[in-house]
């Protein structure tokens, strides 16, 4: 329900709803237009992660900054007090982190070493430490200490992790199959999934997993009742629970998962859609639901974004565009007005 901005200078904005404090500005008041996050204004900020009620921002000397909801201890921060405003995680401070990812009520940094720490919700075992104790700070995994882990993807109450040959390993809640090990039994440990190889990129949503291989296929996994798998069909009995290729979409260059819809780019920047489209979050004009990945025609992009029922597109020109969900200001348009289209945000 809210979204962030990162600019070539550093700079970082956010929109959307704050009642934890989730977008840093110090207080909790919503915003419906982009704010500039005044406290990382001089911390050099390369990389932000949202969650569902909390945030992340990682400095380029590899420090971790963390607001919002801490419930679950998904800050790290050592213990389970809200924050309105971006907090160093100290545990982290010394080890070098080079990439954040954060999810409903998790988090996860990885270092440049290739260690991965976890902290949050555990209760499906989605931090894969091989129990399902929450933890309020970042702790390793261990488990993947000799994988030479390059990346990670949360989804709402699962995980994902990439590694540098191209393995992909899963852990935590699996009822729909988004782990794609074959069954829909929960695990508290990364396992790898031996349908995978030769993998580049991972993406979790809510209750699904997409992976794109080395040839621009995607594969898919998980929950499918509203077409977010792209594999042609939706509803009851289409859940997967292992990776599937998406014939409907090809060439591939970058994958984004979000709750129930999903966006694919190719490698000639064309933006396409599939999914939960009942806020216009397809940006494709209506609301209508769709199964397969379709061609947002309307613009092209650099980068995309899923989130909670909305979309961004990147432009190579550095404009952002925004559609779907509106009702917290998330897409930043000056306003709680749902779009059906992708629309610039003027800031």
């Amino acid at each position: 329900m809210h979204t962030f901005a990162l600019t070539n200078d550093g700079k970082v904005y956010a929109a959307g709803l704050n009642g934890n404090g989730q977008l840093g500005l110090g207080d909790n008041t919503d915003r419906q237009s982009f704010t500039e996050v005044t406290f990382l204004g001089d911390k050099n900020i390369i990389a932000i992660a949202a969650g569902s009620e909390h945030s992340l921002a990682l400095t380029d000397d590899g420090k971790v900054y963390a607001t919002g909801n801490n419930y679950f201890g998904e800050l790290g921060l050592g213990d389970n007090t809200n924050r309105n405003s971006f907090t160093e995680v100290t545990f982290l401070s010394d080890k070098n982190i080079t990439s954040i990812v954060t999810d409903t009520y998790h988090s996860f940094a990885l270092s440049s070493d290739g260690k991965v720490y976890a902290t949050g919700r555990n209760d499906y075992g989605q931090l894969g430490l091989g129990d399902t104790t929450n933890r309020n700070s970042f702790t390793e995994v261990t488990f993947l200490s000799d994988k030479n882990i390059t990346a990670i993807a949360t989804g709402a109450y699962h995980s994902l992790a990439l590694s540098n040959d191209g393995k992909v390993y899963a852990t935590g809640w699996n009822l729909y199959g988004e782990l794609g090990l074959g069954n829909n039994n929960n695990i508290n440990v990364f396992t790898l999934v031996i349908s995978l190889s030769d993998i580049t990129a991972i993406a979790a949503g809510d209750g699904y997993s997409l992976a794109l291989a080395s040839d621009g296929k995607v594969y898919a996994t998980g929950y499918n009742y509203d077409g977010q798998l792209g594999l042609g069909d939706s509803g009851i009995g289409t859940n997967r629970n292992n990776f599937t290729e998406v014939t409907s979409i090809s060439d591939v260059s970058v994958i984004a998962a979000g709750v129930g819809h999903s966006l694919a780019l190719t490698s000639d920047d064309k933006v396409y859609a599939t999914g939960r489209n009942d806020y216009g979050q397809l940006g494709l004009g209506d609301t209508t639901d769709l199964s397969s990945f379709t061609e947002v025609t309307s613009l092209t992009g650099k980068t995309i974004a899923a989130g909670n029922y909305h979309s961004l597109v990147l432009t190579s020109d550095g404009k952002v565009y925004a559609t779907g969900f509106n009702a917290s200001g998330q897409l930043g348009l000056g306003d709680w007005a749902d779009r059906e289209i992708f629309t610039e945000v003027g800031f």
